[in-house]
């Protein structure tokens, strides 16, 4: 794997569900993430919270991606509740035969995955992306160990 993209959620509604707004988030991030992903091998996970899989759906369908698969462990709300290793246990697991792999998930996990994984998979020391808004992502070069932040504006 080249690349590791983490994405936090676009924004919701009270239902849960992803926002115009959101919908409008994740068409700019996926506009900023296609020079990444173009050419390339490329599978994503995403949480099975609604935000997150609405978000997932517009990211799939603006990168022209197959589809994406749905993990319960990349869920972190009040009913769910999942630890970082098993998340990178997940992540882990989706390495094999891709050239990118973007997981769409939730603050916690969108701000403590990129560092984890840079540590405990590259050998490498990360940097926390603290603040990470909603619709922002964290892309983590496996081959240079760098990361670099997507915070489009709309």
């Amino acid at each position: 794997m080249k690349r590791l993209i983490v994405v936090r959620h676009a924004n919701y509604k009270g239902d849960m569900t992803i926002s115009e707004s959101g919908v409008r988030q994740m068409k700019e991030l996926a506009r900023r993430l296609k020079q990444h992903v173009e050419g390339r091998v490329v599978r994503m996970l995403t949480s099975t919270a609604p935000r997150a899989i609405g978000s997932a759906d517009v990211l799939a369908a603006s990168l022209n991606l197959s589809g994406y698969i749905e993990a319960l462990s990349l869920r972190k709300d009040d009913e769910h509740w999942s630890d970082l290793r098993e998340v990178l246990k997940l992540v882990r697991e989706q390495l094999q035969d891709v050239d990118v792999l973007i997981v769409v998930t939730h603050l916690d996990h969108a701000e403590e995955l990129p560092s984890f994984f840079a540590e405990e998979v590259l050998g490498k020391q990360g940097i926390n992306p603290v603040g990470l808004m909603k619709g922002n992502a964290v892309i983590v070069d496996c081959e240079t160990s760098e990361m670099e932040f997507i915070r489009p504006k709309i």
